[in-house]
């Protein structure tokens, strides 16, 4: 059996860079016309640029066609004056949009040239705007869930693939990871399909605002500049939950402690006078508040949204 493998062209450095700036990028600036006073707007969204053999490219261009976008693989010929790409057409023609002859070089972020058709010629010149970088800070964010009457705090990672997102609750090794997400109109959407609610926020100043089902919820990039307390009294090992039957196990990883209670893993720090732990998997929120008594026990205070506080005692 044959088996076609498509040939990988090796690229020198200028075309590689010349691909890495106008994949994605926005070409855009002003036209004139010879004889013709004034200038018209010049712009083409370039989806990508593809090297064939020899002098010859592929322009993935967006277009918009009877009130439809889409994108049209457009022919060109580049060459290169020393370090300086050359786009160039000669009586080229275009379905739907004519015949054309131009000279196009790009360098440093501009571009500029000439253009001539059936019904006379001009110039264009312009800017090359590279597509923006992920439209915010991958990896660990931080925030607050709001419940009618709690405040859980939370962590996630988030991840960026273009418009393209994914975002994960966790609580130290437990993850709950999105099913679906994007990156639109300004703001993060993530689906958890699993729980069936979806992350709806907007960026504002910097922080993710919105809601998490019917929730209001709001996080920002994780930063270690502000105080978040200390290890504390080692309180690492089985704790038995007078009352109740259940137990809770700690353990510690540097200054984060996790507590573990019917396999929702609580996670937080000391404050000087307790350990704040929170638990929040986007299905399940609880706050532990647990402070260490003088015969070494604990007293826990157990918040869960709607359940109202829950008092207890621990030993070892």
């Amino acid at each position: 059996m044959l088996y076609l493998v498509p040939l990988l062209l090796a690229l020198n450095p200028l075309e590689q860079e010349f691909i890495d700036t106008l994949t994605g990028a926005t070409m855009e600036g002003q036209s004139s016309r010879d004889g013709k006073e004034g200038v018209s707007p010049d712009k083409y969204n370039i989806v990508k640029v593809e090297k064939g053999n020899g002098d010859n490219w592929t322009f993935f261009v967006k277009i918009a066609f009877r009130g439809q976008e889409m994108t049209v693989p457009i022919p060109l010929e580049v060459k290169w004056a020393g370090d300086t790409p050359l786009i160039m057409v000669t009586d080229k023609g275009y379905p739907g949009m004519g015949t054309y002859t131009a000279r196009v070089v790009v360098y440093k972020g501009h571009y500029a040239g000439t253009w001539s058709g059936k019904n006379g010629g001009g110039k264009v010149w312009g800017v090359v705007k590279q597509k923006p970088a992920d439209p915010v800070t991958a990896g660990k964010w931080v925030g607050v869930v709001t419940y009618a009457d709690l405040k859980v705090p939370f962590a996630m990672d988030l991840q960026f693939n273009g418009a393209t997102a994914t975002g994960a609750f966790f609580n130290g090794d437990q993850r709950a990871a999105s099913t679906n997400g994007k990156w639109a109109d300004g703001g993060l959407q993530l689906e958890f399909s699993q729980y069936g609610k979806k992350l709806e926020t907007k960026l504002v100043d910097g922080q993710l605002k919105g809601k998490y089902g019917d929730y209001n919820i709001e996080a920002g990039p994780y930063c270690t500049c502000s105080y978040e307390g200390e290890a504390g009294p080692d309180i690492k090992g089985e704790w038995k939950i007078d009352g109740t039957g259940s137990k809770m196990v700690v353990t510690r990883k540097g200054e984060d402690t996790f507590a573990t209670i019917n396999d929702a893993v609580h996670s937080g720090r000391f404050d000087g006078l307790q350990f704040t732990l929170n638990h929040f998997d986007g299905e399940r929120a609880s706050v532990i508040e647990a402070t260490v008594r003088k015969d070494k026990g604990l007293d826990l205070v157990y918040k869960q949204p709607g359940q109202g506080v829950k008092t207890y005692r621990a030993t070892q």
